[in-house]
């Protein structure tokens, strides 16, 4: 019984370690995996160009959104969470610089308001906290190239912390933020386009992370409802005479 009970706490903890790994590569919308969900309002429209990448175009004025999202429904954030990604900043209409929003962004929100947002534009790669922040050290990007990010997160609280590192470069660590507008209540991760006021367009090869995925409660139900039934045949087996289990 004490193995059985071992095997269901291995297998349901293998199921939710499990790695997101989008790739453009594979001929799916990041939303057609069942990690993802597609968030569309205004202008906007997303291509999977063959082999890659996943376009993502805004136009005409407006707030618009063309971004996926994850949220507490689907993933169990850690706070050793690793999100690493291949993205390329194309164009906006207007000159991004001074903006709170872009092209292309990485939201991530712990719960409570708490998290970061990473702002990449034709000038750099920021970390921007809303209105009442300074947008953080940039480092500066080659437009003509897929760039490759890394981030990696220490906590899910005002304690905690992110490091950015930018095609195997580490660039700098930034403290995790309070926000009421930019992060959410709820656990959630977020990348795409969310311009506002301009249009743009960004490329994207890849993104993966770490969060754990929920596992379908009918799934874990059936597991555990499995193996409940085999302790109770082993236990029943065990206190059989020993004639009736020999003969």
């Amino acid at each position: 019984e004490a193995l059985l009970v071992a095997t269901a706490c291995a297998m349901l903890g293998s199921a939710q370690a499990a790695v997101f790994d989008w790739s453009a590569r594979s001929g799916q919308m990041p939303d057609q995996s069942g990690a993802f969900s597609l968030v569309a309002q205004g202008q906007v429209r997303a291509a999977l160009l063959p082999d890659g990448p996943l376009q993502l175009v805004s136009e005409g004025g407006g707030s618009n959104l063309l971004l996926y999202r994850a949220s507490s429904d689907q993933i169990e954030m850690r706070k050793d969470l690793v999100i690493e990604f291949t993205t390329r900043f194309v164009n906006s209409t207007v000159p991004v610089a001074g903006s709170l929003r872009s092209p292309l962004m990485v939201n991530v929100s712990f719960g409570n308001h708490v998290g970061a947002n990473l702002m990449i534009t034709e000038r750099a790669a920021s970390f921007n906290y809303g209105h009442d922040r300074n947008i953080a050290p940039g480092a500066q990007l080659d437009g003509y190239t897929m760039n490759q990010h890394r981030l990696v997160f220490s906590g899910s609280d005002l304690d905690g912390s992110v490091e950015h590192t930018i095609n195997g470069i580490r660039r700098y660590r930034m403290p995790l933020q309070f926000g009421v507008s930019l992060f959410s209540a709820e656990p959630m991760i977020q990348f795409g386009d969310m311009t506002a006021e301009f249009s743009g367009t960004s490329e994207w090869l890849s993104f993966s992370h770490n969060a754990a995925a929920v596992p379908e409660p009918e799934s874990a139900a059936l597991l555990l409802a499995g193996l409940g039934l085999l302790g109770r045949l082993a236990r029943r087996q065990a206190r059989a005479p020993a004639g009736g289990r020999n003969g």
